[in-house]
């Protein structure tokens, strides 16, 4: 899976939370403090991995795999060990 990082979770939970309406990313931008050109960018980012769908110019809604991708914990969250040996990571 591709890096998923905090502020595309951020900006998910925003799609996420219109029930199925479609949203602007000026409306996203507003509600989160951040630039427009930010929020397209990552915007773009989560169309390319199927998360966001644009359903007319400018407007997009949460897909499926965007509800899934949220539900998944973070890795960062993960509980992990490391190896006394080699040090390596291992998930719990």
């Amino acid at each position: 899976m591709a890096r998923f990082t905090e502020q595309l979770r951020q900006i998910l939970h925003r799609f996420a939370r219109t029930n199925g309406l479609d949203v602007t990313l000026s409306d996203v931008a507003s509600e989160l403090g951040r630039n427009r050109s930010t929020i397209h960018s990552h915007a773009t980012r989560l169309l390319d991995l199927g998360y966001v769908e644009k359903v007319a110019h400018g407007r997009y809604v949460i897909t499926e795999s965007g509800r899934a991708a949220l539900e998944r914990r973070p890795t960062s969250a993960r509980s992990y060990i490391r190896c006394p040996d080699c040090g390596r990571k291992i998930t719990l």
